[in-house]
């Protein structure tokens, strides 16, 4: 009987937190831009970019394996 509390208490525990964590999220679709440009505000670059800027700083030729 002991042994079956603990996960009576885990059981109502997490019932319990799931009902009161249930609520409704609203979204501004209107400030979106696209996931492409959010990328290349935090600096990303595609991949023909990067070897290039690469090739530039060190002035060594990058030779990639092509993959179809």
């Amino acid at each position: 009987m002991k042994k079956g509390v603990p996960l009576l208490l885990f059981l109502f525990s997490s019932v319990l937190f799931c009902w009161i964590n249930n609520g409704t999220v609203y979204a501004n679709l209107d400030d979106m831009s696209s996931l492409e440009e959010m990328y290349t505000q935090i600096g990303y670059k595609t991949v023909e970019e990067a070897v290039i800027e690469f090739e530039n700083h060190f002035k060594k030729d990058v030779k990639l394996p092509f993959l179809c």
